[in-house]
C-alpha cells in the first residue's frame, strides 16, 4: 500500500546516494513496461467506474505483489485525489515508479537516510537564515520517546520514521509549523 511519508517536509530526495541498479531490477522494470505497452484499443481517458478502475489497477500490478487489492485501492485513491484518470497509461506510469522506488514495499529502508536528512536540515536552516549550530542544539533536546531528536535522526532507516521525528519536533518547537 502507498504510505505518504515526508522527506523532511521538502518532498525531495538525493538520488545520487542510491546504490547502483541491480540487473534484476532492470529486468523487472522492463517486464512491467512490456506488460503495460500501449494498445491502440485502450482509451487514453478514463470513463470507467471506480470498481472498473480498481480492477484495471489490480490487473496491472505484478502477480508477485502481496496485497494487490490494497495497493490498487491506495493507487486509485491517490489518482482520484489528484483528479488523474485511471487510464492504462497513467496506471502503468504509477506502477513503474512504485517498482523503481520501493519494489512494492510500503515503507522501504533508504540507504544513508540520516546523512541525507542532516544535509537537508543544514541546507534548509541556511536557506531560512537560522544558524546551523542553533538547529543542531535544538535537535539535541529529548524527544517524546526519551532519545534526542538527533539520535532518532541518526537511527532512522525509513522516510516514515523520519517523518514522525519531524512531526514530533515541529509540534514541540514554538512556531514549528510555520518554520
Amino acid at each position: 500500500m502507498i504510505v505518504p511519508v515526508a522527506t523532511g517536509g521538502h518532498g525531495r530526495r538525493d538520488h545520487a546516494a542510491r546504490p547502483p541498479t541491480r540487473p534484476a531490477t532492470l529486468v523487472a522494470a522492463a517486464l512491467l513496461l512490456a506488460a503495460c505497452a500501449t494498445d491502440d484499443r485502450v482509451p487514453t481517458r478514463s470513463t470507467a467506474t471506480p470498481a472498473e478502475s480498481r480492477a484495471l489497477i489490480t490487473q496491472l500490478i505484478p502477480a508477485t505483489v502481496t496485497d494487490r487489492g490494497g495497493w490498487a485501492a491506495d493507487i486509485y485513491a491517490a489518482l482520484s485525489a489528484l483528479q488523474i484518470g485511471a487510464t492504462h497509461g497513467n496506471v502503468c506510469s504509477v506502477l513503474a515508479v512504485i517498482e523503481q522506488e520501493s519494489s512494492y514495499r510500503a515503507n522501504p529502508s533508504v540507504p544513508e537516510l540520516s546523512k541525507l536528512a542532516w544535509r537537508e536540515i543544514d541546507r534548509q536552516a541556511e536557506q531560512i537564515g537560522i544558524p546551523v549550530l542553533l538547529v543542531h542544539a535544538a535537535l539535541r533536546l529529548d524527544s517524546p520517546d526519551g532519545r534526542s531528536y538527533s539520535e532518532r535522526i541518526d537511527a532512522a532507516k525509513t522516510e516514515q520514521e523520519l517523518s514522525r521525528i519531524f512531526e514530533d519536533f515541529i509540534d514541540m518547537v514554538p512556531m514549528g509549523r510555520r518554520l
